[in-house]
């Protein structure tokens, strides 16, 4: 049998009083070598305006089972995450939500639920480079993936690229349950799956929110811009942040986009 995903959960406030007031149930999906923990904050402060949340390490992260970085492939990764999705109350809104990498996740996973998600949210999503590998890097790539593809390689991700705040490399690098490992195979899975996110964003009937900073060296903000450009729900949105790195929750003004996100979901559920 397969070991579960370990899963955190936060629970919307019994009488929460906030404005925009949201009556909804959130699936969070995070990024490439941290965890779902490191989402407690904003967890709760959405669960004051009446969201609950469902939040899975993924396999191979946090304190999930699996090797660190690898998985058998993206499509594996969203079969792991089916549970946490049927745990959501279905009385109220789903929303799916999820940064950088775990974008190229949950857009898989609202495609297989297409009408049952009420909106999906995109935080800095992995739909492009922010920095292109430099040709050396893909050849290697390229060598692992026929003689080591399970193999977790060092990302070589710049910390400092997190956010404006120093104190967020620094909690990043303090924290045991991070690592810096992609495998040949999940990197390949990856790059294939950027040549598909536009058709997939124009398949998506749901709205859809993303925001990016334009500063953003890990993930590509026109790699949002395209995807987003491709969208068919008159209610989606794109919030570009100016100067904005890549963990805009954590970051300088996270209060303002926290605030921006909460007024358009209380439009659109």
């Amino acid at each position: 049998m397969t070991e579960p995903l370990h899963v955190h959960r936060w629970p919307a406030a019994p009488n929460a009083t906030a404005r925009p007031q949201i009556a909804a149930n959130l699936l969070l999906v995070h990024g490439l070598g941290e965890h779902a923990g490191r989402y407690g904050r904003f967890a709760a402060h959405i669960n004051a305006h009446g969201i609950g949340v469902i939040a899975p390490d993924l396999m191979g992260h946090g304190r999930s089972p699996g090797a660190r970085g690898d998985a058998p492939g993206l499509a594996s990764m969203v079969d792991r995450l089916e549970p946490s999705w049927a745990e959501l109350d279905t009385t109220r809104p789903r929303l799916l939500m999820a940064h950088s990498f775990g974008g190229l996740l949950a857009v898989q996973l609202a495609l297989r639920h297409p009408h049952a998600v009420s909106a999906l949210l995109l935080s800095s999503p992995f739909f492009d480079f922010g920095t292109p590998p430099k040709a050396w890097q893909r050849f290697m790539a390229r060598i692992l993936l026929r003689v080591a593809p399970g193999l977790g390689v060092p990302t070589g991700l710049d910390s400092s690229a997190l956010a404006r705040e120093p104190q967020v490399a620094i909690d990043y690098h303090a924290d045991p349950l991070v690592h810096d490992r992609m495998s040949a195979r999940m990197f390949a899975e990856a790059e294939l799956t950027h040549t598909l996110i536009p058709a997939l964003a124009a398949r998506l009937p749901m709205p859809v929110l993303i925001w990016h900073g334009d500063a953003d060296q890990l993930t590509g903000f026109a790699g949002s811009q395209r995807f987003a450009g491709r969208l068919t729900n008159p209610k989606s949105a794109f919030i570009g942040v100016a100067g904005g790195y890549h963990e805009l929750l954590n970051d300088r003004g996270h209060e303002a986009l926290e605030q921006r996100v909460l007024d358009w979901l209380a439009g659109v559920v």
